[in-house]
């Protein structure tokens, strides 16, 4: 046995007391745990500062919990990642491998975030959805459905990436923001707000009804579908300045002055 559960030491989570835990070697005080089961006392594993991991959740092999981070549900934390901060991992997800989950980012329902993925801020992973490799997923961004993000990807923001959505490569998914509603480009897709198209083709079609409907202004249209264009446009040759043709007048926009204004992410 590496640690024993102090049973003087306990709180109420809800209905559910937790417990401190002991390290034998050194008697360092832990976090908190429902029952052995919630802990290995192999490898190590080891839930520090103020963590909680209850319910039938498992943390074993080499995992790091810590912080303020909670586990429950049937959460599995395995192999060598670190959670910590104000992160919440629940439902029957996974992190495993050298992931990272932090700061007040959630992982949760049958969610996978392995290899060196690092998931943070406020972001929130959910559904079937997974995040590996070395991607990054930040900010307020949501990645859910069975998307995939993986490769050196990084997607943040105000980001939303679902349905089959794949993203494998950093400047696969470009946000902008301050216009009437969030915009999520990527090669295979287009999302804005609960609108979704599969290509810039498909968008072109009937981009302009659906944004009658939404009650956006001609000027609002006009505006969103450039935007739209540059962001797509940029993915594929991802040039300093993109030049546009919009009903007879010539737009020209400066990506990297378009990111620094936040409206390219």
């Amino acid at each position: 046995m590496k640690y024993k559960i102090r049973k003087d030491l306990s709180i109420h989570s809800g209905d559910t007391i937790l417990y401190r835990i002991e390290r034998l070697s050194d008697g360092l005080i832990g976090g908190y745990v429902e029952s052995e089961s919630n802990l290995s006392q192999k490898g190590n594993c080891w839930v520090g500062g103020d963590a909680k991991v209850y319910g039938e959740a498992r943390v074993f092999e080499d995992a790091q919990v810590y912080g303020e981070a909670i586990v429950f549900d049937g959460a599995e934390i395995f192999g060598n990642p670190w959670v910590f901060g104000d992160a919440r991992v629940c439902g029957n997800s996974k992190i495993y491998n050298n992931a990272q989950v932090y700061g007040n980012a959630e992982v949760f329902d049958n969610a996978r975030v392995y290899g060196f993925a690092k998931v943070y801020e406020n972001a929130e992973v959910y559904d079937n959805a997974e995040v590996f490799c070395s991607a990054l997923v930040y900010g307020s961004a949501k990645v859910f459905g069975k998307a995939q993000i993986f490769g050196n990807s990084w997607v943040f923001g105000d980001a939303r990436v679902c349905g089959n959505a794949k993203v494998s490569k950093y400047g696969e998914c470009v946000v902008i923001n301050n216009l009437k509603h969030t915009i999520t480009c990527m090669p295979n897709r287009i999302q804005i707000g609960c609108e979704t198209w599969q290509s810039f083709e498909e968008f072109e079609k009937n981009y302009q009804e659906i944004f009658k409907k939404h009650n956006y202004t001609g000027k609002e249209i006009e505006i969103t579908y450039l935007f739209v264009k540059a962001a797509m446009m940029g993915m594929e040759t991802k040039p300093k300045t993109i030049k546009l043709t919009h009903e007879g007048r010539e737009f020209e926009i400066d990506v990297e002055k378009a990111k620094e204004l936040g409206i390219l992410k």
